[in-house]
């Protein structure tokens, strides 16, 4: 695959530009997050999405925990409530 705007891939960041940057997904997102973690939280939350985003590229589970990663210690403050997700190992599965 080649990389596409720091993202692994066109599909991953163009999954990632709609689910960051639609506020009611955005919304939804991070309260399944808060309820289930990452990886079940990409999985309900692609039960919920249509096949594709608005521009073609297939949500998927990959590409959705890939976009639900937290980027630092605010994200994840704001997210969980503690800085404790800004920490775990990117190379770590789920």
């Amino acid at each position: 695959m080649k990389p596409y705007n720091g993202h692994r891939s066109y599909n991953a960041w163009n999954v990632s530009l709609w689910l960051l940057n639609d506020e009611s997904l955005y919304r939804r997102a991070m309260e399944l997050v808060k309820r289930y973690g990452r990886s079940r939280a990409a999985s309900k939350l692609l039960d919920e999405l249509p096949p594709k985003t608005p521009d073609g590229a297939p949500y998927n589970a990959t590409n959705l925990r890939l976009a639900l990663r937290v980027a630092d210690e605010a994200d994840s403050t704001d997210v969980l409530g503690s800085a404790d997700a800004a920490f775990f190992d990117p190379n770590l599965p789920g």
